[in-house]
C-alpha cells in the first residue's frame, strides 16, 4: 500500500530488511497485482473453481460439518486437517 512503515527509505521494513540482506530483490504491491490478476480470470477457471468454493463453504458453514472433515483428513493421514475460508480483498487505493 506504500505506507511509510513499509516502504519508508530510513525506517521502513524495506530498508531495514535491504540492511539485513543487501542483495534482497523487492516488488512494491505484489499482492493487490496478483488480486487484480486473478479477478479478472477467464470463464473456464472460475467454472473448475466453483465446484471447490462450494465444497470449502459447505464445510464451513455448520461445525459438525468441519469436525467430520477434520476427523476424515486425521483417519487419512492427511497433512492439513482445517480449511481456510477464501477472502475478497478490498483496496482503499
Amino acid at each position: 500500500d506504500g505506507a511509510p512503515s513499509i516502504i519508508g527509505r530510513y525506517r521502513g521494513f524495506i530498508s531495514f530488511l535491504k540492511k539485513a540482506v543487501p542483495g534482497v530483490l523487492t516488488v512494491h504491491c505484489v499482492i493487490h497485482r496478483q488480486y487484480l490478476v486473478a479477478k479478472h480470470l477467464s470463464g473456464r477457471l472460475h467454472k473448475s473453481i466453483n465446484p471447490v468454493i462450494t465444497s470449502v463453504n459447505k464445510i464451513k458453514a455448520h461445525s459438525l460439518n468441519s469436525r467430520l472433515f477434520r476427523q476424515l483428513c486425521i483417519d487419512n493421514d492427511e497433512e492439513f486437517d482445517s480449511l481456510l475460508l477464501h477472502t475478497e480483498v478490498r483496496w482503499l487505493s
